[in-house]
């Protein structure tokens, strides 16, 4: 689960660039779209929008997050690490949507929750 310490919500619609960086935002789509992935494999997918060590830092703060898995291959060149998304998109979403809730009621208590409960009551 991401730990939530910002919402942009200036986009308009949600993404991962709700709570993370653009390109930390747009490495993470890559890896919902393709799997397993090296950092030379999503810098090729983002087409020279930045360097390659930017994509291999943006990489290190998504595993520091916990939102990528990383495993070690041995191969020609040496050691390259293999990188996967951790939650899929839907889950990563609902964790987001998740925490903000939490820190709505958390935050403002019973107002939030009567909110909550008068706009979604059915």
């Amino acid at each position: 689960m991401v730990k939530l310490m910002k919402i942009n919500f200036g986009k308009g619609d949600v993404s991962a660039d709700t709570v993370l960086s653009p390109l930390e935002s747009d490495v993470l789509s890559k890896l919902w779209e393709g799997g397993e992935m090296t950092v030379r494999d999503i810098h090729k997918l983002l087409r020279g929008k930045c360097a390659l060590t930017s994509v291999a830092v943006s990489l290190d703060r998504l595993f520091s997050k916990k939102l990528v898995l990383r495993k070690i291959d041995k191969g020609r060149g040496g050691i390259h690490y293999i990188y996967s998304a951790r939650l899929n998109k839907a889950e990563f979403e609902k964790s987001i949507v998740s925490q903000a809730v939490d820190k709505l009621v958390e935050r403002f208590g019973q107002s939030a929750v009567s909110y909550f409960n008068e706009k979604y009551k059915k």
